[in-house]
């Protein structure tokens, strides 16, 4: 159904309610089904429901292209027994299709509306999918698992409930299914919901606000007039060209679409350490990315995630370094003409915040590249929790930078997981996290056991009681595959926002437990102590670096004992010159203008950018000249 065929059948449906008076008071419906059903027995998790055979035939709703109007407030009862699959969205949104479903239409009213089958008529496990039309990839809104505070429920309840902002006259077309496969009756209420409502429209053109900056690629990609090379075509062009952008800064684009080739375009920023949010308003189905620019191209993936047509979603990252960041249409869509007049401009806005606390990931790290914090499922390192189970490895000694989640019902667990070969091991694990966390070592039966059926509980866990904390475990073990965790201290509304809810954690041994894996722990001044230790302990000072002083409580710079490093050599070519101190002048006024603090010299305390910072440079930079720094060359 085209976008014009299907406004015209809102207009006809919403003109049909107008005149049978729509917006009375919040009664139930007899609608397609009649009276309200009995009461009705529980259908647990698994069961499809209804009777296996003679079924009833599809419901009257059954398709979307049928949808029952559904007017806002309202509630009507329902029923999936004998209705048919429908075909999955364009891309994956969060919540599949994976039940026989029925369709309700809902006209926005300029508010946000609440859609819920949270009632004791409803008796099975539901999910709500909102679309902008029907055959439409674009999914505003959708709930699997709710837990249902309505009377007559003990949670968990296996309920949904959705709530989005519904432009004022647009149709949205709403899917109830099940989880599963599964089936039943139900009842759907609609009513306006609280909250700030900012616009989501489905179908309206993206405007260029003003003062934004336009993309620099005149011919999206090279696919249009006047077929100019993709000056913005970063890793993908030969001279990797990206368009830089700016905190604070909104950039308009337009991309092409060929049916086999799309334009790509690329853009990059130094984060220094800031919180970056990255968000992307586009009149396409989308794929957005953004990757570690730190080692230039080709650059790993830190998050991604698909923008429905029309939609609006967003990236963030906290973190030094050089960021790169793209748009580009799914290969799901249509043709992408050069003339077209809608469907191919989006917006991208940059903007930049001091993060919660500063936990920076320092470059080479293990990231744990989980996106969306495992939130309801955890394929990325769920560990024992998911099947199959999957695990983060590490080497012996290593850097982690994750992410975490919770809500009343859920929490995302990090599972990781290292290789030991020496008889005994002594080892520590180290975690510092912007929320409370508790991290642990897995105990298992036999020791060092890689298989899941053996996990007997934990053999030793810690808990941080306040943000910006660190804690710390330590374990002499033996040879086998050894599983650590990291996860939300409390089942509590913690967003997936490495901005709020980060942690970096350390793994290092004082032994040779890994005589496979070479040297064990980075150990520069040769004191048989991983330097980690050192800086844990106090012996060693860690405040010269190009990442901040972080937490007061481990008061780390870059991981480096300052001893074992020529500060002066600021742009780390192995040569101190003047450019060394022209760059360091930069980097402290860049710090100035974004308010980050990852250029302190010799600032354990964190006091911020300020005058000693360059003072304490200078000094450094004459020691190193004077052949009386032992780290420079």
């Amino acid at each position: 159904m085209s976008i014009t065929s299907f406004r015209a059948r809102v207009a006809r449906v919403l003109a049909i309610a107008l005149t049978l008076g729509v917006g009375a008071a919040l009664e139930p419906v007899a609608g397609a089904w009649g009276a309200p059903p009995p009461a009705p027995e529980p259908v647990e998790r698994g069961d499809k429901g209804g009777e296996p055979d003679g079924l009833p035939p599809p419901p009257p709703n059954d398709l979307c292209e049928n949808a029952v109007y559904l007017p806002v407030p309202q509630k009507t009862f329902g029923t999936t027994i004998g209705a048919t699959m429908d075909a999955p969205p364009a891309f994956f949104c969060d919540t599949s299709i994976d039940a026989p479903g029925v369709w309700y239409l809902i006209v926005g009213t300029g508010t946000r509306i609440r859609l819920t089958t949270c009632s004791p008529l409803t008796n099975y496990d539901t999910k709500i999918n909102v679309f902008c039309g029907c055959g439409n990839g674009c999914m505003v809104g959708n709930d699997d698992d709710n837990v249902c505070t309505e009377p007559g429920f003990t949670p968990p309840g296996w309920r949904s409930t959705v709530s989005w902002c519904a432009a004022p006259g647009v149709g949205y077309m709403v899917l109830v299914q099940g989880y599963g496969g599964a089936v039943g009756d139900f009842e759907i209420i609609a009513s306006e919901d609280d909250g700030l409502c900012l616009p989501d429209e489905c179908s309206v053109p993206i405007v260029c606000p003003p003062g934004a900056t336009n993309e620099i690629d005149p011919s999206r990609g090279g696919l249009c007039p006047p077929y100019t090379s993709d000056p913005d075509g970063g890793c993908n062009d030969a001279e990797l060209r990206f368009q830089p952008i700016h905190c604070g800064e909104t950039v308009c684009g337009t991309v092409a679409y060929d049916g086999s080739t799309r334009d790509t375009d690329w853009y990059a920023f130094n984060a220094g350490g800031a919180c970056v949010t990255w968000t992307v308003e586009c009149e396409f189905d989308a794929l957005i990315v953004m990757m570690d620019g730190s080692a230039g191209c080709p650059a790993p993936f830190r998050s991604y995630d698909f923008v429905p047509a029309y939609g609006r979603r967003f990236l963030t990252y906290v973190g030094p370094g050089m960021t790169y960041f793209f748009v580009a249409p799914l290969f799901t869509n249509p043709v992408i003409p050069c003339g077209a007049q809608e469907g191919f401009r989006y917006t991208a806005t940059l903007d930049c915040t001091k993060p919660f606390c500063e936990l920076p990931c320092a470059v080479g790290a293990v990231t744990e590249d989980e996106f969306d914090c495992g939130m309801p499922v955890d394929t990325v390192n769920g560990g024992c929790n998911y099947v199959p189970n999957v695990f983060t490895p590490l080497p012996c000694t290593a850097e982690i930078c994750g992410t975490f989640a919770s809500d009343t019902s859920l929490r995302d667990t990090d599972w990781y997981s290292v290789e030991l070969s020496a008889a005994t091991c002594d080892l520590y694990f180290l975690v510092a996290s912007m929320q409370p966390v508790i991290i642990g070592l897995i105990e298992t039966v036999p020791a060092g056991s890689p298989n899941c059926s053996d996990v007997v509980g934990f053999a030793i866990y810690e808990t941080t009681t306040d943000e910006c904390q660190q804690t710390q475990i330590s374990s002499t073990v033996g040879p086998g595959t050894h599983y650590l965790f990291v996860a939300s201290a409390s089942f509590t509304n913690i967003p997936c926002d490495p901005c709020v809810s980060s942690y970096v954690g350390w793994l290092f041994t004082h032994t040779d437990c890994c005589a496979d894996q070479g040297k064990t722990f980075e150990d520069c001044n040769g004191n048989q102590i991983a330097d980690i230790q050192d800086i844990q302990d106090g012996s060693s000072a860690d405040c010269a670096g190009h990442s901040p002083a972080g937490l007061a409580l481990t008061t780390r710079g870059d991981g480096v004992p300052d001893e074992c490093q020529c500060v002066a050599d600021w742009d780390a070519n192995g040569i101190v010159n003047s450019t060394d101190l022209a760059q360091f002048i930069n980097d402290w006024f860049a710090d100035l203008d974004s308010g980050t603090t990852f250029t302190n010299i010799y600032d354990c305390r964190n006091s911020g950018v300020n005058s000693t910072d360059v003072s304490a440079m200078i000094n450094e930079y004459f020691a190193a000249s004077a052949g009386l720094s032992p780290g420079c060359p």
